[in-house]
Parts: C-alpha cells; structure tokens; sequence
C-alpha cells in the first residue's frame, strides 16, 4: 500500500472470514477506498499512519479507514457521509474512523 502515498505508512488489517460477496457497481468500492485513503492523507499533518481493516460476519461486510488527523468538528460529526460528499474537517474536531457497511442478503 505505499504505492498509494510513499510519505504514509498504510496498514491493511484483513479480518475477512473467507469471501463476502456484496452487491454493488462494478468499480464502487475502488472509489470509495479512493475516497477515504485521499480524506486521510488530506487531513494527517503530524502522525503519517492510516489504518485500513476489512471484515466480515453472517450479516455484513465493513470497510474502515482510520487516520489520526485533525478529526472531525462536532457539528460535522452527524454527517456520515462525510467522507464521500468531500466535507472538510475544520480544526480541534473529535477522530473518528470512516466506515462503511454492506448488509448481506439473508439466505
């Protein structure tokens, strides 16, 4: 993952379960972790780290990103789509991983 920003140490925590399969738009998922990975490197100034953990259970699939910027201000916070409408993070906010869940049909 240092092909994405080689000044950042990306970490992949892979807790998947054997795979999941959601139902979605072909490149959607390439997008989002564009999304999420480019809002970390944006708003980290000191600590270069970002976390990134996939899992899975019987009822859903979660993607998280995590960084240790500036963090969110509480009146963004409600905001969960934050990070795909390109909301900006304005200072002294609280950090928050950036997560998205996929619900699996039920069998």
């Amino acid at each position: 993952m240092s092909m994405i920003h080689p000044d950042f140490n990306i970490t992949l925590e892979d807790e998947l379960d054997g795979p999941s399969w959601v139902k979605m738009y072909r490149n959607h998922l390439e997008q989002v972790m564009i999304i999420l990975i480019d809002n970390a490197v944006k708003y980290s100034k000191d600590r270069k780290e970002i976390h990134v953990s996939l899992g899975n259970n019987e009822v859903e699939v979660s993607l998280a990103i995590q960084d240790f910027g500036e963090g969110i201000s509480p009146e963004n916070m409600s905001a969960s789509s934050a990070a795909s409408t390109g909301s900006t993070r304005p200072g002294a906010g609280k950090r928050a991983v950036m997560a998205w869940v996929w619900r699996l049909p039920s069998s």
